[in-house]
C-alpha cells in the first residue's frame, strides 16, 4: 500500500511476503528449464555413448570377418559404410552435446541469480523483521552498536 508522500518521494510500504513468493516462483520456473535442459543433455551423452558402443561391436564383427577369410569382402564393405555413417552420426552427436553444454550452463548462471534474489529478499526480510523486533521490544535503549540496532550495552 502507498503509505504517503514525504519531501516530494514516494514512501511506499508493503509487505515483502508477496515479493518473495515471486522470486521463489521465478526460482522454480528456472530449476524446472535447468533439470530439464540438464536430462536432455545426458539423454545425448548417453546416445553418442551407444553410437560409440556400436561402432566397437562392428569393428570387432569387421576384425571376425577379415580371420575368418573366405567370402567375407561384401560384409566388410557393409560394415565399413556402416562405420563410416555412424562417425558422421556422432559428429552431428557432438555438435548436439556441445549446443546443449552451452544451454545447461547459461541456465544455471540463471537458476543462480534467482536463487541469490530470493536469498537477498529473504535476508531482507528477516533483517526487517529483526529490525522491527528489536525497536519494539527495547524501546528505552537508544544507541547502535553492532548489527543490531537499539542494542548498546554500554546504555541501560
Amino acid at each position: 500500500t502507498i503509505a504517503n508522500v514525504i519531501g516530494g518521494r514516494m514512501k511506499f510500504k508493503f509487505k515483502l511476503d508477496k515479493v518473495l513468493n515471486h522470486r521463489k516462483n521465478l526460482e522454480d520456473v528456472a530449476q524446472r528449464d535447468f533439470q530439464e535442459a540438464q536430462a536432455n543433455l545426458n539423454f545425448e551423452i548417453q546416445k553418442l555413448s551407444q553410437m560409440q558402443e556400436a561402432v566397437r561391436m562392428a569393428r570387432l564383427e569387421a576384425f571376425k570377418f577379415q580371420s575368418d577369410g573366405g567370402k567375407s569382402s561384401s560384409h566388410l564393405n557393409q560394415v565399413h559404410d556402416y562405420m563410416v555413417g555412424q562417425d558422421l552420426r556422432m559428429e552431428r552427436q557432438k555438435e548436439k552435446i556441445k549446443e546443449n553444454e552451452n544451454l545447461v550452463e547459461n541456465l544455471r548462471e540463471i537458476l543462480r541469480a534467482k536463487a541469490i534474489d530470493c536469498k537477498i529478499i529473504t535476508e531482507l526480510k528477516r533483517s526487517k523483521s529483526d529490525k522491527s523486533y528489536f525497536s519494539s521490544a527495547l524501546p528505552g535503549r537508544a544507541g547502535s552498536l553492532g548489527p543490531f540496532p537499539g542494542l548498546n550495552p554500554y546504555v541501560t
